[in-house]
């Protein structure tokens, strides 16, 4: 009868010893039997099945088997075995601490290559759970897998099919799916591997929402939705848009700079050891020493790889200037679309609050990052703003027709001027007010203004009554309403906005405040 290593406590090559029983010998002699011999292709089988048993004489310790020599023999013979198909008819079963092929029994190979092909035909059937294992310890070891999507999908399927019979499999496959995108690094993000499959979704939520306002808008204390003139005008879908234009803008300015994007926001983190695969027979690629790369799970979640070993960064840190960043940013670009909708409420957003050279070197220092966003909100208003013009082909040709016409009319002398001539269309150019990209609009603001005009605004930034001013203006034979009508004038034409606020006080705007004293003073 056969021997099977699974029920000795020996640590041996597997072996199948056969027996042969002998009874006392009879009186007379046996009567000659036909005797039956292995089928060649059983035989042609269990040939293949101790050629794989020798890889593993190989490179076995057998002081030390439960640690990497194990995953080296495993992936030895599961590259030896990754074509063969199997159609066995009968059936064994198998359970073992993390399951290899050297431990395993002919009928238990057979069955679990049968049960292995009828997998790759697209039949899940229930099965030994130590079977399971074996094929996914396959797949994680990109055996019988042609590429990183193809693993990737294979382990998905495998996963979705088999959780019905055995809902432990979750705990194990959640977190194998995601080292196998870490170690593998499909052309795709997580976050899309997440939307495909159903079943990532009941573990991962999706990190990177659709885009850079729903990323990052939460981080800012100001609420755009809430203003009464997003609100009156429904401007949110254009600032929404705007707000990504400029992070698209800027994430590629500062790529070009060795920053990147979300270091802006989250503090970089030393991490720590990572080892992928925890609990499965796995063996890391000679040639994954050698590559050099970062992927990333979300904008909290880094793992990065140098000569063959996995760092994370585990949860990334809030950096205290990002919510000002991000505030800014919002209140700039509505600031920006209040002016151009010439709304009678003013808004601020004051850069000063914000510290960058610290930590983040760029050419031009902070003033270059400021400038950058305010380029990018022009850019992105400008192009919002182009007319696109459709000329049908059949139109265009009637139109060289007529204009053929009326040249020969002109060449031959005749006056007449066609019955019909084509309508010329208008195009009324939308004004794009200036935002202060280099401080020079101020400068011209001051230059505009003559010498009582300076000296009235001296008096509002240094915070005079409404009485100092009626006397300034009196002194001068001039009503103040007419000097401040003056002096919001020529700020229109220089800086693009009203300045100066007269109701029952006279001051200037907060905004620009801090502008006009550095001009002025």
């Amino acid at each position: 009868m056969p021997w099977n290593w699974q029920n000795e406590d020996r640590e041996d090559p597997f072996a199948e010893i056969y027996m042969e029983s002998r009874s006392e010998e009879a009186e007379h002699p046996p009567v000659s039997q036909k005797l039956e011999y292995p089928e060649p292709e059983a035989e042609e089988i269990r040939g293949l099945f101790l050629k794989m048993r020798h890889l593993g004489d190989r490179y076995r310790r057998f002081d030390q088997y439960y640690n990497t020599s194990q995953a080296l023999v495993f992936c030895k013979q599961a590259e030896f075995m990754a074509k063969f198909e199997d159609d066995y008819p009968e059936y064994a079963e198998f359970s073992m601490y993390f399951p290899d092929y050297q431990r395993m029994g002919y009928r238990q190979l057979r069955t679990y290559f049968t049960w292995r092909s009828k997998v790759r035909q697209g039949q899940v059937m229930r099965t030994s759970f130590s079977y399971v294992f074996l094929y996914l310890y396959e797949l994680i070891n990109n055996i019988g897998v042609e590429s990183g999507e193809d693993g990737l999908e294979k382990l998905l399927y495998l996963w979705e099919a088999y959780r019905v019979y055995e809902p432990k499999l979750d705990k194990y496959a959640a977190g194998w799916v995601k080292d196998y995108y870490i170690v593998n690094s499909p052309p795709f993000s997580f976050d899309d591997l997440i939307q495909k499959y159903p079943v990532l979704q009941e573990f991962y939520a999706p990190s990177r929402t659709s885009d850079f306002y729903d990323q990052y808008a939460s981080l800012s204390a100001y609420k755009p939705e809430k203003s009464s003139f997003c609100q009156t005008y429904k401007m949110e879908p254009k600032l929404r848009a705007c707000f990504n234009h400029v992070m698209e803008s800027l994430s590629r300015w500062l790529e070009e700079n060795g920053i990147q994007l979300e270091d802006m926001f989250y503090y970089r983190h030393k991490g720590s050891p990572w080892k992928p695969f925890s609990k499965a027979l796995y063996l890391p690629l000679a040639s994954d020493r050698e590559k050099v790369k970062t992927v990333r799970i979300s904008d909290t979640e880094l793992y990065w790889c140098r000569d063959g070993k996995w760092t994370t960064s585990g949860k990334r840190i809030c950096r205290a200037n990002s919510r000002q960043i991000i505030e800014y940013m919002i209140r700039r670009i509505e600031q920006f679309y209040r002016r151009v909708s010439q709304y009678k409420r003013k808004l601020a957003a004051d850069r000063n609050k914000i510290e960058l050279s610290a930590w983040m070197k760029l050419p031009g220092g902070d003033d270059s990052f400021f400038s950058r966003i305010d380029t990018a909100i022009l850019d992105y208003y400008r192009d919002s703003q182009r007319i696109s013009v459709t000329v049908d082909p059949h139109r265009l040709n009637e139109i060289r027709a007529n204009a053929l016409l009326i040249q020969e009319k002109l060449l031959s002398g005749m006056e007449k001027e066609p019955e019909t001539p084509p309508a010329r269309m208008q195009v009324t150019p939308v004004p794009v007010p200036e935002l202060d990209l280099d401080g020079s609009c101020w400068q011209r603001l001051l230059r505009s203004l003559n010498k009582t005009e300076q000296e009235a605004l001296k008096l509002i930034l240094n915070g005079s009554a409404g009485n100092e001013l009626l006397s300034f203006a009196q002194n001068y034979g001039i009503m103040p309403e007419v000097l401040v009508d003056s002096l919001n004038e020529k700020a229109l034409e220089t800086v693009g906005d009203n300045i100066i606020e007269l109701s029952d006080t006279v001051k200037v705007f907060e905004e620009y405040q801090e502008e006009l004293e550095r001009v002025f003073f």
